[in-house]
């Protein structure tokens, strides 16, 4: 676990994020709650590279402080939107690639939602 370099969002490593993502699951299961995932994929893996910082910090300025955020996997960086359904997450999503600078590639992303039954 580490902490953003422009506020106090805390960005998670992979198993610290899964445990997460399983706790809000049983969670809006439980209170009829949902959830997006924004998924952003990058190519360098889980280094933190000049690409992958500059995404963290666009993250860290854009995201809740009920929002978490950390590795989703090796190589892709996740948003976990409490409260959030698609549509909002992807407005998120498209705001933090905005954000990012033109010299930078953009990462591409995914969107998974989770509604309670």
């Amino acid at each position: 676990m580490f902490y953003g370099w422009k506020n106090s969002t805390t960005f998670y490593n992979e198993n610290e994020f899964r445990n997460i993502m399983q706790r809000e699951r049983y969670r809006a299961d439980r209170y009829g709650r949902k959830f997006s995932c924004i998924v952003f994929k990058t190519n360098n893996g889980n280094a933190l590279t000049v690409s992958n910082r500059k995404l963290f910090n666009v993250i860290a300025g854009r995201v809740r402080g009920s929002d978490e955020a950390g590795w989703y996997n090796s190589t892709d960086i996740a948003v976990l939107l409490l409260g959030s359904n698609a549509e909002d997450a992807e407005k998120v999503a498209l705001d933090v690639i905005d954000r990012i600078s033109p010299k930078s590639p953009s990462p591409t992303f995914s969107i998974y939602s989770h509604t309670a039954f």
